[in-house]
């Protein structure tokens, strides 16, 4: 997630660099890649090939930043394009959650999975069978409450959709 702090002295600033990194192609094209002919040739309408000694340097990180629709990307043989996606991201159903806003920390509804948090710190400490770590998830699970938590997120949920099921004036 690419987000702007809230202390950050110049947010504005921050806010066109964050929006040319999804709309400028050129932009986006040189910090994933680099400069043609130097670190890479294009070998397609869409494809590019890394030049030596740049085709040992896979980052993989050019899907993290900015709209990576708008770069070329090495051909590695495969049917993959990016017209294709494009065609699948017009096709794509939009989730009836977008718009809806969750603070992680309200904590108001008396919601807490703090049994869960203390599960996940030992998953991180010790090496476990999964079996058995699945049993403990559960039983965390239960104990903090998951289940009323499930059932207090899905009013919320609810009480969302039904706001946006009714026409706006």
């Amino acid at each position: 997630m690419t987000a702007i702090s809230a202390t950050s002295a110049h947010p504005d600033m921050a806010m066109q660099v964050l929006s040319l990194l999804y709309t400028d192609k050129e932009l986006i094209q040189l910090l994933d890649w680099g400069v043609e002919g130097v670190h890479y040739q294009k070998t397609g309408p869409e494809t590019i090939k890394l030049l030596p000694p740049y085709e040992r340097y896979g980052h993989g990180f050019s899907w993290m930043i900015g709209n990576t629709a708008l770069t070329d990307h090495p051909d590695y043989g495969n049917a993959f394009t990016w017209s294709k996606a494009r065609s699948e991201f017009r096709q794509a159903t939009r989730s009836p959650l977008l718009g809806m806003i969750v603070n992680p920390n309200d904590r108001s509804d008396g919601g807490t999975l703090e049994g869960v948090t203390d599960f996940i710190q030992a998953m991180n400490r010790t090496q476990q069978k999964p079996e058995d770590a699945y049993a403990r998830l559960l039983k965390a699970l239960d104990k903090g409450g998951a289940t009323a938590y499930i059932a207090r997120e899905q009013k919320k949920v609810d009480a969302f959709l039904k706001t946006k099921a009714q026409p706006q004036t």
